[in-house]
């Protein structure tokens, strides 16, 4: 059930229209700290979009973990403890992580569900994809804006439950994790 779970995760977020290039934008070089005297250039994600790919990473590690066991009978622990290893928590603090994170997932899927299907009815409108040139680029649905906040709410809700559940850790996370990021996306 678990790993059926996992794998919606995973194909949902791959699929989503979320990860363009747009998400990302650079800030001014200087304070990445790295040790090589270069000042590189640092990535500013939106906070909702770290936490994001932050979960969506957890998913994707515990579904290569699950296939490694099941598929070629090894140990899919390493894969498992990659990121709470990255991030020096506890294995308390990574089971909060990881039920926070598979929880979050979960609401974001029925809200990228309700999306996908307010685009696909939208768009049968136009069959072949063919718009009348009288009628003008139709203007998105309303309710695709409401469900995009929610689901960035839902992102934003999701770490103020990992901050509840961390305490005074919580700023030591954070700042782990954006160093971790900082390592993913800035090379």
């Amino acid at each position: 059930m678990r790993h059926r779970m996992l794998i919606a995760f995973v194909s949902v977020l791959l699929s989503s229209a979320s990860w363009t290039k747009g998400s990302f934008t650079e800030l001014p070089a200087g304070s990445y700290g790295g040790s090589s005297g270069q000042d590189k250039p640092k990535i500013a994600l939106p906070l909702p979009r770290q936490y994001e790919y932050l979960f969506s990473r957890i998913a994707i590690l515990h579904l290569r973990a699950s296939f490694k066991e099941q598929r070629d009978g090894i140990d899919g622990s390493v894969y498992r403890s990659l990121i709470p290893a990255r991030l020096n928590l506890s294995s308390g603090e990574a089971a909060a992580l990881e039920e926070i994170a598979f929880n979050c997932l979960a609401e974001v899927k029925t809200i990228d569900d309700k999306i996908n299907g307010i685009i696909q009815k939208h768009r049968a409108k136009y069959p072949g994809g063919r718009i009348r040139k009288a009628d003008g680029v139709p203007k998105p649905p309303e309710e695709l804006a409401r469900l995009q906040m929610e689901r960035r709410n839902r992102f934003l809700l999701a770490r103020e439950t990992l901050r509840s559940r961390l305490g005074l850790r919580f700023d030591y996370f954070e700042a782990t994790m954006e160093t971790y990021l900082q390592r993913t996306f800035v090379r």
